[in-house]
């Protein structure tokens, strides 16, 4: 829905929408593979996504409110 709502009409890069994605698939294979292991590496890259994507949707809230 975050691509069809938001990088679709251009309000976010497809960059947004494919952090979001990865992170959720990494999420699921987390919550339900019963033998995985993520290396640190993945993990801070996944982190660092995240952070970016956070930070990009803070500033599109507050130039959303004005």
């Amino acid at each position: 829905m975050f691509g069809k709502h938001f990088v679709k009409p251009g309000i976010f890069s497809r960059e947004f929408g494919k952090m979001l994605s990865v992170a959720y698939s990494k999420r699921l294979l987390s919550d339900y593979s019963v033998s995985l292991s993520v290396a640190r590496e993945e993990a801070e890259k996944v982190l660092e996504s995240a952070k970016k994507f956070v930070a990009g949707v803070k500033e599109y809230l507050l130039k959303s409110q004005k």
